[in-house]
């Protein structure tokens, strides 16, 4: 199967501010980003998922490249207490906690490294049961890079790691077992 993951375009939202599961709107900039995205887009996908969250919606939509699926699994992780807030203004001491165990560390009221990993990882197997040839996911960098994970076979803790950019595709060629498995950014 291959899989084309779509970051959402960048949003409004000032730099230095924490943001997950946070509803955000698209920056002003949408529009020019969404063109630029469809060039890289094939115009024949089996399926379209999407993340619930606008920024996402609003790009598929956009796209419309055919009935998208919300799918729960694919929001960004949620970063609880957190949310909204400045990262300079949350309490260092809980920064470098979570820093120091990004698999299991709880950002209060939100999930896990792990919880978000289970999650996508259950999206992951169920997609791939299905007789598809080629979809495509509107999502967000941290659910992108759990897919990478799965089909590198990397330490979860390692996925924060990489930079997923906006409006970046992001294509992987999976088979069931991640046996037979490639990956193409396509900027």
């Amino acid at each position: 199967m291959e899989i084309h993951l779509v970051r959402h375009t960048t949003v409004a939202i000032e730099k230095g501010i924490c943001y997950g599961q946070a509803d955000i709107p698209v920056s002003a900039t949408f529009e020019s980003e969404a063109n630029a995205l469809a060039l890289k887009l094939e115009h024949a996908y089996d399926s379209v998922y999407v993340s619930p969250l606008q920024r996402c919606t609003q790009l598929a939509k956009f796209l419309n490249l055919g009935e998208a699926q919300q799918d729960a699994r694919l929001r960004e992780i949620n970063f609880g207490d957190w949310e909204l807030q400045s990262w300079n203004a949350l309490d260092r001491t809980e920064i470098d906690a979570w820093s120091r165990n990004l698999l299991t560390y709880n950002t209060h009221n939100g999930e896990t490294l792990l919880e978000l990993h289970t999650r996508v990882l259950s999206f992951i197997q169920e997609l791939l049961e299905k007789k598809q040839e080629k979809v495509l996911i509107v999502t967000h960098a941290g659910v992108i890079r759990m897919f990478y994970q799965f089909v590198l076979q990397f330490p979860i803790e390692n996925a924060m790691k990489m930079p997923i950019q906006f409006g970046n595709v992001h294509v992987l060629q999976v088979d069931k077992n991640a046996s037979n498995c490639w990956i193409q950014t396509i900027k």
